[in-house]
């Protein structure tokens, strides 16, 4: 078994020792060959996992299509979002590249551990939403009040709910679901000299305009069933499809 101080893991750091005490009897260890799928998209959202070692890809099959690679996690990085955020299975499957190791959380035990300790809680959700949003940029505050939202409604004491609410600003589901896709606006203009921007949302499909590079380029599915629709569905499950508006 892999001995690490977690207080040089990311998503910990510079917490006091009480509070890593809290945290370290919480936390299982496990090691996995390479190519092993430690959970596939639809399966039940259990877990929480922080890489210590090697890369894992996060992996996305559309409705209608092939499996997709859309993120790369490396040591530090977190995955297996769903279950910290209340979700009943994963919208993503992950996939091991080389030997991995790799602390879990039960998502539940993540919950009342923020509901038993407030300001632990503040401390955790705010570093995870920091670390879930850093390959895109700045989605932090949308992903922070959604985090904190699932934390909110699974039975927080009532001091706990006013320091929440405290500090997590009111979003609506089409303002979350805007934010992030402005954020994959800027990345996906950054590395591929396209763009995409919100049309319409029913509350079960979201509708996109694709633009620039991406007008017209015969990899513009990818991108959409990929890059927008993949990340889209890790944080909003309720959607059932992203589709292109028509021009």
């Amino acid at each position: 078994m892999l001995s690490l101080d977690i207080a040089h893991i990311p998503l910990f750091k510079d917490l006091p020792r009480s509070q890593l005490d809290l945290i370290e009897p919480l936390l299982e260890y496990g090691a996995f060959d390479d190519g092993v799928m430690i959970f596939d998209q639809g399966h039940p959202a259990k877990h929480l996992y922080i890489l210590l070692s090697g890369e894992v890809v996060v992996q996305y099959k559309p409705d209608d299509g092939q499996m997709m690679t859309v993120a790369h996690i490396h040591p530090g990085g977190v995955f297996g979002w769903s279950a910290a955020m209340s979700r009943r299975t994963y919208t993503a499957a992950v996939l091991t590249v080389g030997e991995v190791e790799t602390y879990r959380i039960n998502g539940k035990t993540l919950r009342r551990l923020c509901n038993a300790y407030p300001d632990l809680g503040i401390a955790i959700l705010d570093r995870l939403a920091s670390i879930i949003t850093e390959p895109m940029n700045n989605t932090h505050a949308q992903i922070l009040a959604m985090l904190r939202y699932s934390v909110k409604n699974n039975h927080l004491t009532e001091s706990g709910q006013e320091m929440m609410e405290e500090k997590t600003q009111s979003y609506s589901t089409k303002e979350q679901l805007n934010g992030l896709i402005e954020q994959l606006d800027a990345y996906i203009s950054q590395y591929h000299g396209g763009s995409v921007e919100l049309v319409s949302f029913d509350g079960k499909v979201v509708q996109v305009k694709l633009g620039g590079a991406c007008e017209g380029c015969p990899l513009s599915p990818t991108t959409l069933h990929g890059w927008v629709e993949g990340t889209i569905r890790q944080f909003f499950p309720e959607v059932e499809r992203v589709e292109a508006a028509e021009r």
